[in-house]
């Protein structure tokens, strides 16, 4: 934890934004309504040390985006403006990847893509069912094909690299899009 703290502080006084990546959950993961996903299991599912980590991450506003996948599920679960996301293995059902695109401002953009497989691969996939909730994760997916998450002005405008820059050009129709 004094490691992390220490790359923050260092990012912080840089003026850069950071992105977290850690295998296990920091939030518990939630669906498009904001409940706790069905698959969801704390005492599995969770870093040991999520509370202190938060607490960290609570003094950092440059942290703007975390990436973890131990569920091998998609999910996208706001937490104080910072996104959470986890994503689905390649390998199982729903067989699909991610890939987040960093723009120069603190823009974000995350794609999923399926896996180019045959119907009957994915459908022995889903019948492979490793954690028994396939079918509560395909009702928990955030797998929208683009995710676009907008820096605050604020943040834009203390980032050392946008300093004077316009703010992010806005989407256009059938994008989904969140404000950090």
């Amino acid at each position: 934890l004094r490691w992390l703290e220490r790359q923050l502080d260092e990012a912080a006084a840089e003026g850069e934004h950071v992105i977290l990546v850690a295998h296990q959950l920091l939030v518990p993961p939630t669906d498009r309504m904001g409940q706790r996903c069905a698959w969801f299991v704390p005492q599995y599912d969770l870093v040991d040390n999520a509370e202190d980590v938060l607490s960290l991450m609570d003094r950092h506003s440059h942290v703007r985006l975390v990436l973890h996948a131990h569920v091998h599920a998609n999910s996208l679960t706001m937490r104080r403006g910072v996104p959470f996301v986890t994503s689905a293995s390649a390998s199982e059902y729903p067989m699909t990847w991610r890939e987040v695109i960093v723009r120069r401002c603190g823009e974000l953009e995350l794609r999923s893509h399926q896996l180019a497989v045959s119907k009957e691969t994915l459908d022995a996939s889903a019948q492979r069912d490793t954690r028994g909730f396939n079918e509560a994760k395909r009702d928990c997916s955030s797998a929208e094909p683009r995710i676009l998450l907008h820096p605050p002005a604020s943040a834009v405008a203390s980032t050392k690299a946008c300093a004077g820059a316009a703010a992010p050009a806005r989407p256009g129709a059938g994008q989904a899009v969140a404000e950090l």
